[in-house]
């Protein structure tokens, strides 16, 4: 279950490394904006825009940011969920206890 989150993480540092070396990564980003939007109209084809998959940098990096904080969710929420186990060892002492409280 670590390893989908660190491959992510890995993706995202790789998406974030080849923005940070485009020359001009404003103008990049606006341009890809405006074909994303292009695209939505139907007046330009993303495929041939940003390559087979047909999402810009940025859509793939906020994908990616995405997935590591559902991940990081999920993560959080199995660690902090009781376990069944766990629930029948306190149910059994309560029992234990409140017997011996009669006795």
């Amino acid at each position: 279950k670590y390893t989908t989150g660190q491959n992510n993480i890995n993706k995202l540092l790789t998406i974030a490394e080849e923005l940070a070396e485009t020359p001009a990564p404003a103008f990049k980003t606006f341009g890809d904006r405006v074909k994303r939007q292009l695209g939505n109209l139907g007046l330009r084809d993303p495929e041939i825009d940003f390559g087979p998959d047909g999402a810009s940098d940025e859509d793939k990096f906020n994908a990616m940011r995405l997935s590591v904080i559902n991940e990081m969710k999920r993560l959080i929420i199995q660690e902090s969920q009781v376990s069944d186990y766990d629930r029948k060892v306190t149910k059994n002492t309560t029992e234990l206890s409140s017997i011996y409280k009669i006795v």
